[in-house]
C-alpha cells in the first residue's frame, strides 16, 4: 500500500509548459553562446533565432491544447493533432523562406538555426515529459468515508 502525499500546490498544466518554456529557452541560449564561440556572429544570432521561432511554435501550440483540454476535455485529441498539422506547416514554411532568401543567408547560418529548433524541441520533449510526470494526477478517486 502506498500513502498518498498531497503538495501545498499542485503544478497546473499552464506552469508545466511555463517551466518546460524556460528550459528550453535556456538550452537555446546555451546553444547560441557555443555558435558564438566557433561560428561567430551570424551562428549565436542563428541559433537564437532558431530558439525563439521553435519556443513560440510550441509554446503557442502547446497552450492552445491546454486551454481546450481545460474547457472541452473531449475534444483534446482533435485539437492536439491540429495543433500539431498547423506546427509543422509553419516550420515548414519558415525553413523554406530561410532557405530561399539570400539576405537571410548572409547574415545568419542555417545550419545553426537547424540546431537551434532541434535542441529547444528536444528539451521542451524531455522536460515536458518529465514535469507532467511528476504531477501526480490521480486516475480515479475513492469516495470519501471507506473502501
Amino acid at each position: 500500500m502506498t500513502t498518498e502525499t498531497r503538495s501545498s500546490r499542485p503544478a497546473t498544466g499552464a506552469a508545466v509548459l511555463a517551466r518546460a518554456a524556460v528550459l528550453a529557452v535556456l538550452a537555446g541560449v546555451a546553444l547560441g553562446v557555443l555558435g558564438a564561440v566557433i561560428g561567430g556572429s551570424p551562428a549565436l544570432m542563428a541559433a537564437l533565432a532558431g530558439t525563439a521561432l521553435a519556443a513560440l511554435v510550441l509554446f503557442g501550440g502547446s497552450l492552445a491544447v491546454e486551454v481546450v483540454s481545460s474547457a472541452m476535455p473531449a475534444a483534446s485529441l482533435l485539437v492536439a493533432l491540429m495543433t500539431f498539422l498547423v506546427q509543422m506547416v509553419l516550420m515548414g514554411l519558415t525553413f523554406l523562406v530561410v532557405s530561399r532568401s539570400e539576405t537571410i543567408g548572409r547574415t545568419l547560418d542555417t545550419a545553426w538555426i537547424g540546431l537551434g529548433v532541434l535542441a529547444v524541441t528536444l528539451t521542451w520533449m524531455v522536460a515536458h515529459v518529465v514535469l507532467t510526470m511528476r504531477r501526480r494526477i490521480p486516475v480515479y478517486e475513492l469516495p470519501e468515508g471507506g473502501r
